[in-house]
């Protein structure tokens, strides 16, 4: 069965031929090989067109103009012509076995309609440990768990907001299934943590499987810890209100992400108070109102908007040496 089952490789690429060459060297060199493998170059000022025909000929290029990694995304997919499409982003790296283990997963399970992997981040100087063996035991306790991997995983959308553990770099998914989704959201190219939105529509209406194996590499880049968190809780409450906005859901699971909303909003103004960020913590409070701040968060509003600096600031020194 697993000869009759067609997988393409769809990989958004933006100015990374340096990192897009360890990928595709990864792809080519697949204990089963793909039925295609393409690139979709989202603009970039790079010439990979040249490279790609330079050193992997047999992978094609789509060359468009920069509309962003879910743009890429779509067109590669359209492109594919397979039933089934892994993606996986120009600047992570597939273990050889990849398609080999997701073609047996689809072979043993024909009624799935995605597979996500575990995996691993790392960078130039170390490899962490896998993603899953840092989950709490109870995540999967009462999965059906099958050799390589678990399917049937209980409240997986109410663990993903506490965890998200569950990418769309490295992931396997039946074209149809895509279809059904309605392929990834365009309008959120500038929203950190845009992947999210994919991975709550798909855990919410898709038969999922998870690989236990991590078969995937997921690079972290070096960046600005503290403007990269603002931006990162930001991004993840934009994305669950929009969620929660645009979904049906019983009331028990709209609580849990109302839950999650509010607490990410506590984080946020936390971080916005510790970097003096006082004009966004107002704008955050007048856009959304004072109904879900804790007193906590009512008191770090009441010193933002305080008329004068120097008090300001003083309450803010104040605030944070009695916290």
């Amino acid at each position: 069965m697993m000869e009759t089952i067609k997988i393409s490789l769809v990989i958004p690429a933006y100015n990374r031929n340096d990192l897009l060459g360890d990928l595709l060297s990864a792809a080519t060199a697949q204990t089963v090989p793909y039925d295609a493998i393409i690139v979709v170059d989202d603009g970039s000022s790079e010439d990979t067109t040249a490279f790609i025909a330079e050193n992997f000929s047999g992978v094609t290029c789509i060359r468009t103009p920069n509309r962003g990694t879910q743009h890429a995304r779509n067109v590669g997919i359209q492109a594919a012509q397979t039933e089934w499409v892994t993606l996986c982003d120009s600047d992570d790296v597939l273990d050889p076995t990849y398609n080999e283990r997701m073609l047996s997963i689809i072979a043993e399970d024909s009624s799935l309609d995605q597979i996500y992997s575990n995996f691993r981040f790392f960078n130039d100087e170390s490899e962490q440990k896998d993603v899953m063996s840092k989950l709490p035991n109870y995540f999967f306790a009462d999965a059906q768990t099958k050799p390589e991997y678990y399917v049937k995983v209980p409240n997986l959308l109410e663990k993903v907001m506490v965890n998200q553990f569950l990418w769309p770099s490295g992931m396997t998914i039946r074209y149809s299934a895509l279809e059904l989704l309605g392929f990834f959201d365009t309008s959120l190219r500038h929203v950190r943590s845009e992947d999210l939105e994919f991975t709550l529509r798909a855990i919410s209406r898709l038969n999922i499987a998870i690989s236990r194996e991590p078969l995937v590499k997921i690079r972290k880049h070096g960046a600005n810890q503290s403007a990269d968190s603002i931006n990162q809780l930001m991004g993840e409450i934009t994305i669950l209100q929009k969620f929660v906005d645009t979904t049906y859901f019983g009331y028990s699971k709209r609580l849990v992400i109302e839950q999650s909303i509010a607490k990410r909003r506590e984080s946020l103004v936390v971080g916005l108070y510790d970097r003096q960020r006082f004009e966004d913590i107002v704008l955050l409070y007048k856009s959304k109102g004072p109904g879900s701040w804790s007193l906590k968060s009512r008191v770090k509003y009441f010193i933002a908007r305080f008329p004068f600096r120097r008090v300001r600031l003083l309450l803010w020194k104040l605030s944070k040496g009695s916290a």
